[in-house]
């Protein structure tokens, strides 16, 4: 197998007879190899087992955020830590599958991330993902720079809330260490590439670790046993759809979308 990924200019053998190639489309000026390509069509989400396991570093965090939760439930929280490291299982990959994909991961010239639809996992040049990235940031019509990271104080005025709403009796002590942040980040932006003609780039931002998650998500689960009782409620574009079918507008009205 060869160390790296290899230049297309290489007379290497080419991957396109390889089965995991629908799932993955290599855009770089590199070829992959077969076992390249075999780990990077098991997906991005695949878990991967390390060779040691933290336990102590496990436990010491779990244990971390358990004061202020009742003792029972803690007590419960602490069976299913270990329950869990006691199961946890084996690798997926092979010895040469772990040896390509740190090769790929040792490879500054290029970045693997998902395409925009389809499960398809993409090999791209960095300093053409760079160029892409950079150039949309750069149209100040969308995008505006700030003179400060807002997350600190965005992350203390999160928290201040949480403890004017427990001592307004508005949640319980467990609900406010719950939501509670300590260690919040700021989200990043990242493009995922388009499979179309110049590979424009579909930019995204994961919001799971900012300040304004946790209540977000705690909003959502107050307000999700309400979905559908209302009757102004849609499903999806096809009951949309369907309960416009018979509608008229007037010369004066106009439909919004």
């Amino acid at each position: 197998m060869s160390s790296s990924l290899e230049n297309t200019n290489s007379p290497q053998q080419k991957n396109n007879s390889n089965p995991s190639n629908k799932w993955v489309v290599n855009l770089s000026h590199k070829t992959s190899t077969e076992d390249q390509v075999q780990v990077l069509g098991l997906g991005l989400n695949v878990a991967i087992a390390p060779k040691e396991v933290p336990i102590k570093d496990i436990l010491a965090s779990a244990e971390d955020r358990l004061p202020g939760i009742p003792p029972s439930e803690a007590d419960l929280i602490r069976g299913k830590v270990v329950s869990t490291i006691q199961k946890r299982s084996r690798s997926v990959l092979t010895k040469i599958e772990h040896l390509a994909l740190q090769q790929l991961k040792n490879d500054p010239s290029i970045i693997i991330t998902s395409a925009d639809k389809g499960n398809i996992t993409t090999v791209l040049d960095k300093e053409r993902y760079d160029n892409k990235i950079n150039k949309m940031v750069d149209d100040e019509e969308t995008y505006k720079p700030l003179k400060t990271n807002p997350t600190a104080s965005t992350t203390k005025d999160v928290n201040k809330f949480i403890n004017n709403l427990l001592e307004s009796n508005k949640i319980t002590e467990e609900a406010s260490f719950r939501l509670k942040i300590s260690d919040s980040t700021t989200p990043r932006l990242s493009g995922l590439p388009k499979l179309h003609k110049d590979i424009p780039l579909l930019p995204t931002v994961p919001f799971t670790d900012p300040p304004t998650y946790g209540l977000a998500k705690e909003v959502s689960s107050l307000l999700k046993p309400l979905i559908g009782k209302s009757k102004h409620h849609v499903r999806n574009s096809s009951d949309f759809a369907s309960s416009i079918t018979h509608e008229l507008l007037q010369t004066d009205e106009i439909m919004a979308f």
